[in-house]
């Protein structure tokens, strides 16, 4: 649907969908939702380009994520595709105390591509896996390492559709795996361009410090149009900024203009794990006192969820 009410809080052009979540065949007390265009906060009106999301659904008390499409909107004969996938729920034993888990397969590849699975651990003991972007008790890929109490251990395969999961114990020092979503403070991490970087010091001397993570051409992602949008809004408020790129993976010629954090070990970077990136292209936004303001892809709706989680658009 696009915004047939003219609600200033929703975009002119793009186009938004709905979900009957409850089934009460009732949409006003459900969300409106965005669509995307190819992952880069572009305007979505559906009619030219494809717009795509994934949400997920409960259904019988078992959750279903779906992935959908959408092309032709407007017209006399849209296209809309989806695919959906169950999150398999199960236990890991451990130490003889049964942890509840999940595992997403967000790439729906039957549990092929350890790279797009999900893991969620009850690792308080709550009873609840808390899934929200950045949480503790969520690992955003199967190839990074597994921690659990005082021990880590890395998934080595998938069999059977997700059934059954082979891995090894690692050696060494444990590896730190704190909660980074929206509101957290943020964990000790460092890195280095031209001279050593400290996240809380770098903190603690600007109003908002942005980090981009990211892998390829520096100069390609640090001088993205959408990107430098998006700072320059948010220094119409804010005097002190500070924007540090990290890159997975490089490529391309040497890039000096922005300060840009090679870490160049995929995701296993040191950056990339305390702050839990898992997104091709992904920003995360901290205040002066190390609390995590948001996160997400540069763009208009991010850029919105900046300024009311800051106040700034009252």
């Amino acid at each position: 649907m696009k915004n047939h009410e003219e609600n200033h809080e929703y975009s002119r052009f793009s186009v938004y969908y709905v979900i009957d979540r409850n089934c009460n065949s009732d949409f006003s007390d459900d969300r409106v939702l965005s669509w995307q265009v190819n992952d880069d906060g572009s305007e979505a009106d559906c009619s030219v380009r494809d717009c795509f999301t994934e949400d997920s659904l409960v259904i019988d008390g078992s959750i279903v994520r779906l992935q959908i499409k959408l092309r032709g909107f407007g017209s006399e004969n849209p296209i809309f595709d989806y695919r959906n996938n169950s999150i398999i729920r199960g236990f890991y034993s451990f130490k003889g105390e049964k942890i509840e888990a999940l595992l997403w397969d967000r790439t729906m590849t039957g549990f092929r591509d350890r790279s797009g699975i999900r893991i969620g651990l009850d690792l308080d003991r709550n009873g609840n896996i808390h899934f929200t972007e950045g949480s503790g008790e969520v690992f955003e890929n199967a190839l990074q390492p597994i921690v659990i109490d005082s021990v880590s251990f890395r998934i080595d395969s998938i069999l059977n559709n997700g059934i059954n999961i082979r891995g090894r114990r690692l050696q060494g020092d444990l590896i730190r795996h704190t909660s980074a979503s929206v509101g957290d403070m943020v964990p000790r991490a460092s890195g280095y361009y031209k001279q050593k970087f400290n996240l809380w010091k770098e903190c603690s001397v600007n109003d908002i410090v942005a980090l981009y993570f990211f892998e390829g051409d520096s100069k390609y992602h640090m001088e993205d149009n959408t990107l430098l949008s998006f700072m320059e809004s948010i220094g119409l408020y804010y005097s002190r900024i500070s924007l540090i790129g990290v890159n997975r993976k490089i490529s391309g010629d040497p890039y000096t203009e922005i300060p840009v954090i090679e870490e160049n070990l995929g995701w296993d970077g040191p950056m990339v794990r305390a702050l839990h990136n898992h997104r091709d292209r992904e920003l995360i936004c901290i205040d002066s006192t190390g609390v995590i303001v948001c996160r997400g892809i540069p763009g208009n709706e991010m850029l919105n969820q900046f300024l009311n989680i800051t106040g700034k658009n009252r």
